[in-house]
């Protein structure tokens, strides 16, 4: 099922265009030099959608707010490949 669009407003909104990582904050959402958006902010589940996903508890997280974490794509990468 895919993520709700409110919940992603919500996850986009909080973050404020900065990766969530307390140790990182870089921006997921750029501006050009020409004026254009990039929205380069990845995503994440807390407690992975898969069973035995990244961080899976054996059931499955869901997919809401409360859920789910913005990340720029580096930091989406280390927490994906950390052990659980």
């Amino acid at each position: 099922m895919p993520i709700a669009e409110k919940e992603v407003k919500r996850l986009w909104g909080m973050a404020g265009g900065y990766c969530s990582n307390p140790e990182c904050r870089d921006r997921v959402a750029i501006v050009g030099d020409k004026g254009q958006s990039y929205l380069i902010g990845e995503m994440a589940h807390i407690i992975a959608r898969q069973a035995r996903g990244p961080r899976g508890d054996g059931v499955g997280g869901d997919n809401t707010y409360a859920n789910l974490v913005l990340l720029c794509p580096t930091c989406h990468r280390k927490v994906d490949k950390a052990p659980a």
